[in-house]
C-alpha cells in the first residue's frame, strides 16, 4: 500500500484537512456563485429600472405630444371663434346700419306727412278764423258785389278798391277766401 494511503487512514487530521479544504473550496465556489447571482440580480434590477424609466419617458413623450396637439387645437379653435365673432360683429353692424337707414327713411316720410297735415290744419284754422272774423257788413258787401256782377254779366266790374278794402279789414287769408268765393261764383 501506498504510504500516503496509509497515512491517510492512520492520520485522521489529514482527511479532516482535506475535507476542510474541500468544504472551503465548495464554500468559495458557493460564495462566488452567490456573488454572481447577486451581480446578475443587480443587473436585472438595473435593467428593469432602465426599462421602466424608458417606459415612463415614452408615456411622458405621449403626454407631452398630446398636450402639444391639444394646445394647437385650442389655438385653432380660438382663431375660428375670433373669425366668427368678427363676422358676426360685421353682420350686426350692417344690420344696425340698414335698420338706421330704414328708420331714417320712415321718419322722414312720417315727418313729411305730418308737416303736410299740419299745413292743412293751419290752413283750415286760418280759413275758419278768417270766416269768423269777417263782419256781417263785409259779407253783405261782398254778396252785393257778386249780385251786381251777376246782373251786369257783360260789364266788367273793377275790384281793386274792394280788394284794398278787404286787405285792410280782414287780412290776407280773409281776402284770399273772399276772392276765392268771388271767382268761384263768376
Amino acid at each position: 500500500m501506498d504510504e500516503t494511503l496509509k497515512n491517510e487512514r492512520a492520520d485522521p487530521s489529514i482527511n479532516v484537512v482535506r475535507m476542510i479544504e474541500s468544504i472551503v473550496k465548495n464554500f468559495e465556489v458557493s460564495i462566488k456563485n452567490l456573488s454572481d447571482l447577486n451581480k446578475a440580480e443587480i443587473r436585472r434590477i438595473d435593467d428593469r429600472s432602465i426599462a421602466e424609466s424608458e417606459r415612463i419617458n415614452e408615456l411622458r413623450k405621449g403626454d407631452i405630444e398630446a398636450v402639444r396637439i391639444a394646445n394647437i387645437q385650442a389655438i385653432k379653435t380660438a382663431e375660428l371663434l375670433n373669425a366668427q365673432m368678427l363676422e358676426n360683429a360685421e353682420v350686426l353692424r350692417k344690420s344696425v346700419e340698414g335698420t338706421a337707414v330704414t328708420i331714417a327713411t320712415q321718419l322722414s316720410l312720417i315727418t313729411t306727412q305730418q308737416d303736410a297735415r299740419f299745413a292743412k290744419l293751419e290752413q283750415a284754422q286760418w280759413e275758419n278764423q278768417g270766416k269768423s272774423v269777417a263782419s256781417p257788413d263785409l259779407v253783405a258787401l261782398v254778396t252785393d258785389l257778386v249780385s251786381v256782377q251777376n246782373i251786369n254779366k257783360g260789364k266788367t266790374l273793377s275790384l281793386s278798391p274792394i280788394i284794398g278794402l278787404l286787405w285792410a279789414v280782414g287780412g290776407s287769408i280773409v281776402t284770399f277766401l273772399i276772392i276765392q268765393a268771388i271767382i268761384g261764383k263768376l
